[in-house]
Order: structure tokens, then C-alpha cells, then sequence
């Protein structure tokens, strides 16, 4: 819990002090005892996450909140299911154009022949 908290307060502190729009995180930690507030206490940001729910691992988006841009999780196919893949769309609704983000992690202990899943 005090690597998650402490960890929470230096990505607060970076975020709040540079003007960073998109930011991807790995490693986070977390599981479903954690709120998204936790990333984004001053909801400035959209949080998605997939946690592993298990030791370690988990990914992470936080994407600005802005009027002009939609952003949605995207839909991936089941295959990628048990993957650490966390893809968004953005959409810019004035200039009517979008554009994917996709985060993946590969653990250390990934297996190699499995390159061709990931």
C-alpha cells in the first residue's frame, strides 16, 4: 500500500507541474481495492486501467480530459484477453479525425515463443 500511495504522489506531482496530455504507466500495482482517483484525484484525467489482480503488473492510461477530444476504450478481440493491452480511441470532434493508443507490457518472465500472441 505505501509503494502504491507514495508512487500515486510523485505521478500526481508530475502531472499537476507539466502540461502532459497522454501518459501510460506500467507496473502499476493496482487491483480493484484502489480507486481511479488514486491516479487522477483532481479528475483532470481519464483513467483506464487493466489490473492483473495478482502480484504485480497492471497497465495504465491516464488521457486529458479535454472539450474537443472523445475519448473510449477500445474494443479488442478475446485473444488479447489475458495480455496486458490497453488500447483508447481519440477522436477529435473539430476536426472530425481519430487516431488508437495502445499500451502493452511484456513481462520479464514472458515466454518468447509466445511472440507471436503479443
Amino acid at each position: 500500500m505505501f509503494v502504491v500511495c507514495s508512487t500515486s504522489l510523485v505521478i500526481y506531482f508530475f502531472l499537476s507541474t507539466h502540461d502532459i496530455d497522454l501518459f501510460g504507466l506500467t507496473e502499476t500495482l493496482l487491483d480493484h481495492d484502489y480507486p481511479d482517483t488514486i491516479l487522477s484525484s483532481n479528475g483532470v484525467y481519464n483513467v483506464f486501467r487493466k489490473d492483473r489482480n495478482r502480484h504485480g503488473g497492471g497497465i495504465c492510461l491516464l488521457v486529458k480530459k479535454t472539450a474537443n477530444l472523445l475519448v473510449e476504450l477500445a474494443v479488442l478481440p478475446d485473444e488479447y484477453s489475458d495480455m496486458e493491452i490497453l488500447a483508447v480511441d481519440i477522436i477529435d470532434r473539430r476536426k472530425r479525425t481519430s487516431f488508437r493508443v495502445i499500451l502493452a507490457y511484456r513481462p520479464h518472465s514472458y515466454d518468447y515463443t509466445n511472440n507471436k500472441a503479443f
